[in-house]
């Protein structure tokens, strides 16, 4: 006999009839020295919207989460997220307004257990420490990890390191959840239960931005999706098609080339005996 599934006390949730825009990008770009990782990056993300972020790598998605998230800074344009400008915010108080945020390679506190690694991300959440210990109860049921809430993190396999990454994510009651390729390295039926677990966040009203490159997954949850190449312009978000269907725009950017000058080859002098000591050429990296 299955238990019937526990409702995750994480979500805002609205219907589809008070669609309104919860997350708004306005020419935001970032650079790293002379590389440019987003350029004049626009587009509006609806309450309630799955969107899925695909493209090849170094495209920019990452830094796209990271600049949302407040773990990196843009070097120009406004981040808002139901009103509130996130690109004047640090990180910690980003996250108190309910944006959470899984990573591709998770980073979970290895040395404590995977409650303490929960009740960590639920210690912002304002309330009474009865009320966050039957929140992490609920969230470690609907990721499968309550057998599993006193071992370790560090101990855990690759698909359960996952769960918690997700786990630590619903802890803040997201309104808006940043997933960053959470099915990497996954296979089979380990992709079938992260996918279940998406799903089942998403039904509850939570807005997710999902960056991915399994294609299957996109195509299973997605009610919107963005395709970023290096070519002529800037992303604006379409909606669902299945990626490569004839009549699909893609969402592109350009970046500038930056044209770098190489240092010119040294030149070794001969050595007069094989004896003598070798001596390091001016302008030689070794």
């Amino acid at each position: 006999m299955t238990a019937s599934p526990v409702p995750v006390p994480v979500l805002h949730t609205a219907s589809p009839s008070e669609e309104r825009t919860l997350l708004s990008l306005k020419g935001v770009s970032k650079r790293f020295g002379g590389v440019r990782a987003l350029e004049n990056v626009s587009f509006d993300v609806q309450q309630g919207t799955l969107l899925g972020i695909i493209g090849p790598n170094g495209s920019g998605k990452s830094t796209l989460l990271s600049l949302i998230a407040g773990a990196q800074r843009p070097s120009s344009g406004q981040i808002v997220c139901n009103g509130r400008r996130l690109d004047r915010m640090r990180s910690h108080a980003i996250a108190r307004l309910g944006i959470g945020r899984a990573h591709q390679i998770p980073r979970p506190f290895g040395g404590m257990t995977v409650r303490q690694n929960l009740l960590v991300a639920a210690h912002s959440i304002a309330g009474h420490r009865a009320q966050r210990d039957d929140l992490i109860r609920q969230v470690l049921e609907r990721c499968d990890l309550l057998d599993k809430s006193e071992r370790l993190a560090g101990s855990l396999g690759l698909l359960d390191l996952k769960r918690l990454e997700v786990a630590r994510a619903l802890c803040l009651r997201p309104r808006l959840l940043l997933l960053d390729e959470v099915a990497a390295g996954l296979v089979g039926h380990e992709v079938q239960e992260v996918t279940q677990l998406i799903a089942s966040a998403h039904e509850q009203g939570v807005t997710i931005l999902l960056v991915e490159h399994v294609q299957a997954l996109i195509q299973a949850l997605a009610t919107r999706v963005m395709s970023w190449t290096r070519a002529a312009r800037s992303p604006r978000a379409r909606p669902r098609r299945s990626p490569g269907t004839p009549g699909s725009l893609p969402c592109t950017w350009e970046p500038r080339r930056v044209r770098r000058r190489l240092p010119p080859v040294p030149r070794f002098r001969a050595l007069p005996h094989r004896t003598a000591p070798v001596e390091p050429c001016s302008g030689s990296t070794m």
